[in-house]
Order: structure tokens, then sequence, then C-alpha cells
């Protein structure tokens, strides 16, 4: 067991630094996912079938698997703590829509995940935990962690628009519009190759909170043309001492 866990250390090590400086939530797209997946199903079914043919023995098997959840876990474990990192950047929350789905959703399913977890690993009342037990049940606490943290709707923040995993700044907002008195758009300028490819950005307004939400947009998009305005003016300034 201490082989197999030798062997796995230096690829939770990798997930989890792929987890915390590479992976983007939000960027990734259906066709992605379902590549990826088809690519672990089908490694999976090839292993699984060599395993039947007596192929792999079951210590390859074994530490196969263990490296497989470490990975996993790996990675959850990194974008947990990216995620952790990345709101402490985005500043105080200046609006954020309530309502019971939203907000319960990401406990219900988070807190559903940490139980598995912790059943995963401690469902035998064993006291010798074994890799697979360890890294999958690890990949399910991480996950169900993760959850707390995303933001499934848009929140206004002092320093961006925070939606999953994406910090959206103010700079971007060029314009935005009512559709009704719970939703408004904000219009958004052309994102760069490292963005999504939004461009606009619906938030959905509570009972009562317009006038509200109407405030701090205002305030946002003033002060983002008296900056841009002052930068044109050093600009000029610059120009006429040459």
């Amino acid at each position: 067991m201490l082989v197999v866990y030798a062997i796995s250390i230096p690829f939770v090590i990798s997930g989890y630094l792929f987890g915390l400086k590479k992976l983007k939530i939000y960027l990734l797209t259906t066709r992605t996912i379902l590549i990826w997946l088809t690519i672990v199903t089908s490694l999976y079914i090839l292993a699984l079938s060599f395993y039947k043919i007596n192929v792999l023995s079951e210590e390859i098997a074994g530490i196969l698997m263990a490296v497989f959840y470490g990975i996993v876990s790996g990675i959850i474990l990194g974008k947990f703590h990216s995620q952790i990192s990345f709101k402490r950047t985005t500043g105080y929350p200046l609006y954020i829509y309530r309502e019971f789905l939203v907000d319960g959703t990401p406990v219900v399913v988070g807190s559903t995940l940490m139980l598995a977890g912790l059943f995963r690993i401690f469902w035998d009342l064993n006291l010798l935990i074994t890799p697979i037990q360890l890294y999958s049940g690890v990949s399910l606490l991480a996950l169900g962690l993760l959850f707390y943290t995303l933001s499934l709707v848009p929140n206004l923040k002092t320093q961006c628009i925070l939606i999953i995993d994406e910090a959206i700044t103010w700079n971007r907002v060029t314009s935005y519009e009512w559709t009704n008195d719970h939703e408004v758009v904000l219009h958004l300028d052309k994102p760069s190759q490292a963005t999504s490819s939004r461009s606009f950005i619906r938030v959905q307004v509570n009972e009562g909170n317009r006038v509200k939400v109407e405030r701090i947009l205002a305030s946002k998009i003033e002060a983002k043309y008296i900056v841009s305005e002052e930068k044109s003016d050093e600009n000029e300034s610059k120009e006429e001492s040459r």
C-alpha cells in the first residue's frame, strides 16, 4: 500500500497544480466535456478489458485506479484552493440575487457530495484506508467544498461581476437596459482571447431592489468614463509637453 501511495503522490501534486493554475470552469464547453468523458471512458473500458483477459494483474489495476482517483482529487483540491484565493480579489458584494433554488442548490449538492466522500473513506469502519478509498473520498469532499464557492448567478461586487469562477471587470460594461423590474441586461465590449465570448449578462433582481441596482450600475459606468477622460487628458498634456 505504501508503494501505491509513493507512486500516486506525484500524480496528485500534478493534478493539484493543474487545478490551481489552469482549470477555468467558465471556459469549459459541452464539446470539451464530452471529449474528455469519451477519453476517460475509453481508457477505463480498455483497462477493464485488459484486466478481464489477465493482461493486467490485480496489483497493476489497483495502482492505475489509485493514480486516476489521485489525479482527480488533486485537480479538484487545486481548483478549490484557487477559487478561495480568487474570490478574495473580487472585492465586497454590492448586490446578490436571492432565490431559494439559487441559494439552496450549492448547499444541498455540496453537502451531499461531502457526506458521500466521508462515507466512501470510512464506509467499512476500517482504520486501514486504501489509496483508492482515500483519493475517491477526498475528490468527493473537495467537489462538495467547491460547490459552496461557486456563484451560480451574476454577483455585483466592488471589483467585478462574478459568475461561476469568471470575473468580468466593470470596465467591460458599456451600457445596460432594463427588460423589466426584475431583470437588467449588461452589454459588454468585445472580449479578449483569454475571456469567454459573452457579449452581455442578464442580472436577475429581487422585488423592490431595482433602485439599488440602478444606482450601482450608474455609479460604476460613470466612474469608468471619468477614469477614461482623466487618462485622455493626461495623454494630451504629455503630447503638449513634448
